[in-house]
């Protein structure tokens, strides 16, 4: 493959004048793209997303209209801010989330585990994790289903949740 170096122009085109920069755009497989800046190679994240399968579940944050969160098939739980317009952390989970649902606090977002992009058997099937918003790290993880958790709520107090599974029972804690 080669590589080009983009040159500093300025083109008019009509009233408006566009710059090019010596900047290149770089999209990863994990659906991320980054700017390079061609003179000293410094790159800059401007946008990512779910890169596996179908993303499956969004959820808006009940206490902050600020945050929302997506996940699916990647594995991951992403919370976005909706004024920036970006990410605003992510956390690798260890299977494939299928539904999200957050604490009415807003400060524990629950996720449902299970299915591969395969259609295969996942050994975390059933599985439901706990995290902690401010820094996505697991709080609690617990199963008692062995098929996948399609749909998760919390009661309105949020002492207590509800999780859907594949084998028609609805799990409740």
């Amino acid at each position: 493959s080669r590589t080009r170096q983009c040159t500093h122009a300025r083109m008019k085109m009509g009233k408006q004048r566009y710059a090019i920069r010596r900047r290149i755009l770089v999209q990863t497989a994990g659906a991320e793209v980054y700017e390079v800046a061609a003179a000293s190679g410094a790159a800059t994240l401007i946008a990512e997303g779910h890169y596996t399968g179908e993303a499956w579940a969004l959820a808006t944050n009940p206490a902050d209209s600020e945050l929302f969160a997506t996940a699916g098939d990647d594995a991951t739980v992403r919370v976005w801010s909706v004024s920036a317009d970006k990410l605003a952390r992510k956390a690798a989970l260890d299977a494939p989330v299928r539904c999200l649902a957050w604490a009415p606090d807003g400060a524990t977002l629950l996720a449902g585990l299970g299915g591969n992009v395969s259609g295969a058997r996942h050994p975390k099937d059933g599985t439901f994790v706990l995290l902690d918003v401010a820094t996505l790290r697991v709080r609690a993880e617990g199963r008692d289903s062995r098929h996948w958790i399609r749909c998760a709520a919390f009661s309105p107090t949020g002492d207590a949740f509800a999780l859907g599974s594949s084998d028609q029972k609805v799990y409740i804690y």
